[in-house]
Formats: structure tokens, sequence, C-alpha cells
């Protein structure tokens, strides 16, 4: 995105202070429907005439779709990137890196499923308490300042065929209703490994389950442990 208003209307759609993101760094944001629910978390990236939005390739045409729809007279010009100059492999590797590293992420199947904060986004700068509005902002602040947060992001681990996003979570020794959904996952030498959204109450749980034919049974989870975040 580039043009002389693309800071400006980039404040009012995504979380972050995209204009405290200096030239050559990046910061993380998300992209939400009116109702305060994550449609992207997108990696922005700022050089010296331009602001790169990097999110899933799935998302891309729909999210900048959507963005064009509230354009309007802004001076602002759009550019897809071309497909072809995209690297599988590197998305693969990005995707272990960012479960790894307790970044969530968001595809079509989990559209419009989770406020930021469930998903950790408020503990690596990707939401501004301060910046002023922007979509889904009334419910995102009234959950940072009101609400009792009961979902988290967690990593878990398992054998079997790698989950879909979106695929849910249940406590085998509860009551059958699911207690999360799969964010992400990827293969590894013992089966998989993923982030999750969990209620806060079943993170102590060792009796998880995947809601799929043989309820394929998942580690303890573990919560992140992040540095201090830096709002960028």
């Amino acid at each position: 995105m580039s043009g002389a208003d693309a800071e400006i209307f980039l404040q009012g759609q995504l979380s972050a202070d995209v204009a405290a993101v200096k030239p050559e760094c990046a910061g993380w944001a998300s992209y939400n429907s009116p109702k305060g629910r994550m449609l992207a978390v997108i990696r922005v990236v700022r050089s010296a005439d331009a602001i790169d939005l990097r999110m899933p390739r799935s998302l891309v045409e729909p999210v900048a779709r959507r963005l064009r729809m509230f354009v309007l007279r802004s001076k602002v010009s759009l550019v897809l990137p071309d497909p072809a100059e995209t690297d599988e492999h590197a998305d693969a590797r990005d995707r272990a890196e960012l479960i790894e590293a307790g970044v969530p992420v968001v595809y079509p199947e989990t559209q419009d499923r989770w406020v930021a904060q469930m998903a950790n986004l408020d503990l690596i700068g990707g939401i501004s308490f301060t910046k002023g509005c922007y979509t889904g902002q009334e419910v995102v602040a009234r959950l940072h300042y009101l609400g009792n947060l009961k979902k988290r992001l967690f990593r878990v681990s398992g054998k079997g065929a790698v989950p879909a996003p979106g695929t849910a979570i249940r406590d085998s020794a509860g009551d059958g209703q699911a207690v999360g959904d799969i964010v992400d996952a990827v293969a590894d030498a013992a089966g998989f490994t993923a982030s999750a959204v969990l209620q806060v109450a079943a993170a102590e749980s060792s009796s998880l389950v995947l809601d799929r034919s043989g309820d394929a049974a998942l580690s303890r989870p573990q919560a992140y442990r992040y540095p201090d975040p830096v709002t960028p």
C-alpha cells in the first residue's frame, strides 16, 4: 500500500499503531470485523515509500477487496503481489516459526472467530490502546478495560495427521463441549506441533483431544512466554 494517505487509512483499519512502525521495521496487527473479531493477522513492514501487509496467500485477495471498500476518496494505491513470486517452502518454514514464537495466524477457516487478545496479539505489541478508533476497536478496548479474558493462545502437540486450522478441541474428562480450536499446525518428527486458542480454565488439562475421528490426544498445553512487548 502506498500513497499520501496510506498511513492515515491504515490507522483506521488495523489494531496496531501504524504511524509508530519505522522504515525498515515491522510490527504485528489485526484486521478486524465490526464485531471485533480477527479477519487477518498482518505483519506490517514499512519501507521508505510503501507499507507492506503480509498475510497468508489465501487471505490476500479477500482482505484487499475489503480494504478497497473503505478507500473512498483517500489517496491510496493498493497493489497485490504476483503469486508466482511466492515460495511455498518458505510458507511452511514461516508457519513453524510462528507457532514456535507464539504468533497467531488467521486463515479463511478461522476468520471472524477470535478477538485479538484471545490469540495473544496484545502480548506481542499488536494492539494499540491509545491511538484512537479503528474497525472493531470498541470490542477490543472493552475486553481490555472491562472484560474477563477467558481464552488465550497456547502451544500443543500430538500424534497422527496434522489437524486443519479451526479443528475443535475437547476435554475428554469434561462435558464434551469444545474448549478451544487449532490456530495452526505443522508436521514434526513425533506427529505435529500446533498453536491453539483455549479456554484458560482448560489449560491445565491432560485430557484434551482433537474433535475428529479417533479423538486424537493432545499434550498438556504450554503457555507462551514472551519478552516485554515492543510496540512499534
